[in-house]
């Protein structure tokens, strides 16, 4: 995997995230969602910002065949997100996602909301210190050999 940023998991309120998602990554075009479990008003919600292209986020889920949509990134979709996350539960709304800018990842976070965050390194630290620092989260810097 390389050098990436890793943002330690913690409490963090779905709606606020999503709100918080369009000012912290304002160069993000895609957003990528899979999930098993995804409800059909939130189905719809993705198919109203569905953007055409392959699915480029790796794919998380093995077992059981995850729905996977590719959106648009757009404050719009992230104020439908938070809407629907007051009604539904997680995984009714995703399990993984990820945010790209064209083809280049920027943050990818399997078992959304229960697990670390990952930033490309892309990413400024100003940028991931900011996201973390918002909802009381610590970061690093970790490289793989």
């Amino acid at each position: 995997m390389g050098t990436y940023w890793v943002i330690d998991e913690g409490e963090v309120d779905p709606a606020t995230f999503f709100l918080a998602l369009p000012r912290h990554f304002p160069e993000a075009t895609t957003f990528y969602v899979e999930g098993t479990s995804v409800a059909p008003e939130v189905r719809e919600c993705y198919t109203t910002f569905s953007q055409p292209g392959s699915y480029l986020a790796r794919s998380e889920t093995s077992w059981p065949e995850s729905k996977k949509f590719r959106c648009t990134f757009s404050p719009e979709l992230f104020a439908a997100l938070a809407a629907l996350s007051k009604r539904y539960a997680l995984p009714e709304l995703l399990d993984h996602f990820a945010i790209y800018r064209d083809r280049s990842s920027l943050l990818d976070w399997p078992d959304a909301f229960s697990n670390e965050i990952f930033c490309a390194s892309s990413v400024p630290e100003t940028q991931v210190s900011s996201l973390a620092e918002e909802f009381g989260l610590s970061y690093v810097l970790r490289t793989d050999s």
